[in-house]
């Protein structure tokens, strides 16, 4: 008989920049390291000094990201600046830890609905 161990649930951290997501990040990672773990996002953007791949982000290409997001292989993600941000389940499925996604909130205006706030969420884009 064998048993299938599921991965634990993600814990998403979500508000607008500046709100102090990251401090509350950082803090679970300080104090309860063995329990939670951070999410490296993918990112199409280039790397800011001091930034290395597979630490802050995993930098990657357009045509990657749009080939990962037709496949269904993002938990979330989401274009911004003309870049592509996301949180791939491979990632999520390799942690054997809880793993703190943070995800900005993107503020769109005008359409139908006037001013209103979204999460980088796989939902927004199918919407559009």
């Amino acid at each position: 008989m064998s048993t299938t161990v599921t991965p634990p649930l993600p814990l998403v951290i979500c508000g607008p920049s500046g709100v102090g997501k990251g401090t509350l990040l950082n803090h679970l990672l300080a104090t309860i390291p063995d329990t939670f773990a951070f999410s490296v996002s993918h990112a199409t953007r280039a790397p800011r000094p001091g930034e290395a791949d597979g630490v802050h982000y995993n930098f990657t290409d357009v045509p990657t990201v749009e080939g990962m997001i037709e496949k269904g292989e993002f938990l979330e993600y989401a274009e911004v600046h003309g870049n592509y941000y996301g949180t791939s389940i491979k990632q999520l499925q390799q942690e054997n830890k809880i793993v703190v996604l943070d995800i900005d909130v993107q503020v769109r205006r005008g359409g139908e609905g006037g001013e209103r706030s979204e999460s980088g969420a796989r939902a927004e884009r199918e919407r559009d």
